[in-house]
Formats: C-alpha cells, sequence, structure tokens
C-alpha cells in the first residue's frame, strides 16, 4: 500500500522587532512639510434610521449628518485651497 505523503509546509513565525519606538518629538514652531494637493478622503455617511425609528434616533442622525457635512466641507476647502496655491506657485516658477 502507498503512503500518503505529508504536505511540507510549515508556518514560519514573523519576525518583529525587539527595539523599543520612541515617540518623536514635534515642537509647535515645525509645520507640515508641505500641503497635499491629492483628493482628501471623506468620511462616510451614516445610514438612515428607519421609517418607524423613534424621534430621538432621527435627531441624533440629523446632528451626525450635519457635523459629517461640516467635516467634510472643511476637508474640500482646504484641498481646494491647497490647489490654488499649488496652481499659482506653478505660474510663476513655470509661466
Amino acid at each position: 500500500m502507498a503512503f500518503k505523503k505529508k504536505s511540507k509546509t510549515v508556518r514560519r513565525k514573523k519576525r518583529t522587532s525587539t527595539k523599543i519606538s520612541k515617540p518623536l518629538e514635534y515642537s509647535q514652531d515645525i509645520q507640515k512639510r508641505y500641503n497635499s494637493t491629492k483628493r482628501p478622503t471623506l468620511l462616510a455617511v451614516p445610514k438612515k434610521p428607519k421609517r418607524n425609528a423613534t424621534i430621538t434616533q432621527k435627531k441624533k442622525y440629523l446632528e451626525k449628518l450635519d457635523s459629517l457635512n461640516s467635516r467634510n466641507t472643511k476637508k474640500l476647502r482646504e484641498w481646494r485651497e491647497n490647489i490654488n496655491e499649488a496652481k499659482k506657485l506653478d505660474k510663476k516658477i513655470f509661466g
């Protein structure tokens, strides 16, 4: 009788570093290296409540939606400002 061969795949332990990572120290004077012109990822809209949901649930949904919309519009506004600034600089540099 022929014996069935065992598979030779072995799970290897993932190596982890033993160094303790120190938190980076930032001063308030240091600014971001650059303002990104990449389109920002917007926050997801919460699910609508059901028709038979309570009034408090509907109010909570509207509050979340308003705060989320304001944060998303802020991100988009900053993004547009960054793009306009980059375009102005490009125009100055490259003509």
